[in-house]
C-alpha cells in the first residue's frame, strides 16, 4: 500500500504566504520536502503535509496515477481510499508517497519530482 500525502501552506498573512510559496519552490529539492514532511513541528507555520489517501499498491508511478483526475475524480478510483475531510486536488510536484509493507510500517517516503521521484 502506499498513503499519498499532498503538500499544504498554512499561511496567514501575505508574508509567510510569500515564504510558503517559497518553502514550495524549495519542494524540488526532495531533501527540503523530506524535512518539512519528517519534522511538521518546525514547519507547520508556513506549511505541511496532509495524508489524502491510501492507494492499494507498491508501485508509486500506478500511486500517482490514481490520485490524480483525469475522466472523473481520483477519489472514485478503484483501489483508492481517500481521507474523509481533507481537500482533494490531484497529486502534483513536491507531494509524498509513502511505501507501507503488510504490518503497516512504513518502509520508504518518495516525494514526486518533475520527473519521476526522489527518496526523501
Amino acid at each position: 500500500m502506499i498513503k499519498v500525502y499532498h503538500f499544504r501552506t498554512t499561511a496567514k498573512n501575505e508574508f509567510t504566504d510569500r515564504l510558503a510559496f517559497q518553502i514550495q519552490g524549495f519542494l524540488k529539492e526532495p531533501r527540503i520536502a523530506g524535512a518539512v514532511f519528517r519534522e511538521p513541528e518546525l514547519h507547520r507555520e508556513h506549511a505541511e503535509y496532509v495524508h489524502v489517501a491510501d492507494v492499494a499498491t507498491d508501485d508509486y508511478d500506478e500511486a500517482w496515477h490514481l490520485t490524480n483526475h483525469i475522466d472523473e475524480p481520483w477519489t472514485l478510483n478503484p483501489g483508492v481510499t481517500p481521507v474523509r475531510g481533507v481537500r482533494h486536488r490531484s497529486s502534483s510536484v513536491g507531494d509524498i508517497l509513502v511505501l507501507v509493507d503488510s504490518f503497516g510500517v512504513e518502509q520508504e517516503a518518495k516525494v514526486t519530482m518533475g520527473c519521476g521521484f526522489a527518496p526523501v
